[in-house]
């Protein structure tokens, strides 16, 4: 009897430790959807990650500048040349590393992604901009999923097209 139990109790635990093993994929991320209209970049992802953690503001030691962590989404900021640097815990990215050029763009000059580190899996995007002050245009939103970066809210002012067309029922 006792030898029944402790088989049970060892396939009991095989059993729980496999399938956490196969729950903790983690995200994947699949593409980088560059919106035309000059607003936002879409980082599209995969299953997810923790999204219950509220957005803070942690210190980094020897600076004078901080880390916002977003969801477990570091972020940070460099100079010369001026970037934002998004650093994805716990993804993987599916396809190669890349770099996008942007055309016409009044913030960004380009948006490079990559498999930044693989123990542990962390994917960085770097987001290289114009001008120094044009990093606070840049914010990070996250629905545990998918990964947005809004540069630019200006208000499409959609009244100007009545001015050309009138709709007609």
């Amino acid at each position: 009897m006792f030898l029944l139990r402790f088989i049970a109790l060892i396939i009991f635990c095989c059993s729980f430790f496999v399938q956490n093993g196969f729950c903790a994929d983690g995200l994947k991320i699949k593409d980088l959807i560059i919106d035309n209209s000059d607003r936002i970049v879409l980082i599209k992802g995969e299953g997810g990650y923790n999204t219950s953690q509220s957005s803070v503001y942690a210190p980094i030691p020897n600076s004078n500048t901080s880390v916002n962590l977003i969801n477990n989404i570091t972020t940070f900021t460099l100079t010369n040349p001026s970037r934002l640097v998004v650093d994805i815990p716990n993804a993987k990215l599916q396809s190669a590393s890349r770099t996008y050029k942007i055309e016409n763009s009044s913030v960004l000059i380009d948006v490079a992604i990559s498999q930044f580190s693989a123990n542990p899996n962390i994917v960085r995007a770097v987001f290289n901009v114009k001008s120094q002050s044009d990093l606070s245009k840049l914010k990070v939103y996250s629905n545990g999923s998918d990964i947005y970066v809004v540069y630019n809210n200006q208000i499409i002012d959609n009244s100007l097209q009545y001015k050309f067309y009138t709709p007609s029922g």
